[in-house]
């Protein structure tokens, strides 16, 4: 496709459709910043002297708009949770730091650096959200390295052990993380245990995630074919996997995300705007521990599943923990996480009417086939909303 200005643009506004045929077999021009075009056709009635094509094209800046007030409604949706959490901080709250992304953005740093002083279980993420502010300063290696170890100490205290694995070995703290990891693999069940394995024989190097999805859906076609799929912040590998076999899986693909202009629909996953029953499948892998408010967030994906549809969904969990770590602050640490999940995360899911079952292939893979094809012994959830599904993100009414 030829690069050039808007002026072209302007010029295929009504035309016929052998005009619109020609003009497409020669190449339209559009500006290099690319623009999104849709067609809406309309056909003139059989006495009509002439039918016509109406084609708009929509400039790319109109999608920005929109991710940029999705993506702003997100974030403000974000503070305010916090502010309900910890309600001894709404007096730092003021209307006017809502009303643009840079004002909301600083004052949710505000929040994530303040919140150690009202909120206990922020203490382990306030010092390793300063540790990687300070490791950003200061690029000796030495000191980075000092920095680290600072960071897997805090860890350790957090119960995430996963995170924590080079002090397996360290003489203070050692015997502590090597407890931990026995613990984390006799609860995570995968054979061989996965921390162990990890420590020794595998290499995640690569989108691991992406490649473990796809080789489990082209293991488990019965699970997408014919159906309706929403793939929520969706991952490359698994989203080429889908397309290029979309005619043989006979299933219809839709992706949506709440900070992004390259995805179907750009939208905040705690209210989905789609009526109930709408999909058969969602894939939502690592975005809840994002999202303050996951509750909402599983119970909106409830709603838009039909009846006997399914949630296939995974999150950062340090089996380890009995129960979800609630960090509340966002761990620079974790990519922003705002929670560890323990072993209750399948409760949480049920909580919103889910019957869930760990799905287990993925577990059960040898160690050589994991290496091989670039996999990992990945833990993830299928949910099914029942036949009889009460919506629950509706106050309890019938989902159709």
């Amino acid at each position: 496709m030829k690069v050039s200005n808007r002026s072209s643009l302007r010029r295929i506004t009504a035309l016929s459709l052998s005009q619109i045929s020609e003009r497409l077999r020669r190449g339209i021009t559009v500006p290099a910043t690319g623009i999104n075009i849709s067609l809406n056709v309309t056909r003139r009635p059989r006495d009509a002297v002439i039918s016509e094509t109406v084609v708009t094209a929509v400039a790319d800046g109109n999608k920005k708009k929109t991710l940029d007030g999705v993506a702003l409604k997100i974030l403000n949706g974000h503070i305010h949770a916090v502010l309900d959490r910890c309600p001894a901080m709404k007096r730092f709250h003021h209307p006017l730091l809502e009303t643009d992304w840079e004002k909301a953005s600083a004052f949710l740093d505000f929040l994530n650096d303040t919140l150690l002083a009202f909120e206990k279980n922020a203490g382990g993420v306030h010092i390793r959200r300063q540790l990687a502010k300070l490791r950003e300063k200061i690029a000796e290696a030495d000191i980075v390295c000092f920095i680290d170890r600072q960071i897997a100490i805090s860890d350790l205290d957090d119960g995430v052990v996963e995170r924590a694995l080079i002090l397996v070995d360290d003489k203070q703290y050692g015997a502590k993380a090597a407890s931990e990891l026995q613990d984390f693999d006799n609860n995570y069940e995968a054979s061989p245990p996965f921390l162990a394995a990890s420590r020794i024989t595998l290499d995640f190097r690569g989108d691991v995630r992406g490649n473990s999805l796809a080789w489990f859906l082209s293991q488990n076609p019965h699970i997408i074919s014919g159906k309706r799929v929403l793939h929520i912040a969706p991952e490359e590998i698994v989203s080429r996997y889908i397309l290029e076999h979309q005619k043989d899986l006979g299933c219809t693909y839709q992706t949506l995300d709440g900070f992004s202009s390259t995805v179907d629909y750009i939208q905040d996953i705690t209210d989905l705007q789609f009526p109930a029953g709408t999909f058969d499948l969602i894939i939502c892998h690592r975005v809840l521990e994002h999202v303050l408010d996951d509750l909402s967030a599983m119970a909106s994906m409830f709603r838009v599943l039909s009846p006997g549809g399914v949630l296939d969904v995974s999150v950062p969990q340090s089996m380890n923990l009995a129960a979800t770590n609630e960090w509340i602050a966002q761990d620079l640490t974790h990519h922003d996480h705002v929670r560890q999940y323990g072993r209750d995360f399948a409760d949480r899911l049920h909580s919103v009417g889910f019957e869930v079952s760990v799905e287990r292939s993925l577990l059960e893979r040898d160690i050589e086939s994991h290496r091989s094809d670039g996999t990992y012994p990945m833990r993830h959830y299928i949910c099914r909303k029942p036949m009889n599904g009460v919506d629950t993100a509706k106050g309890g009414a019938s989902a159709p």
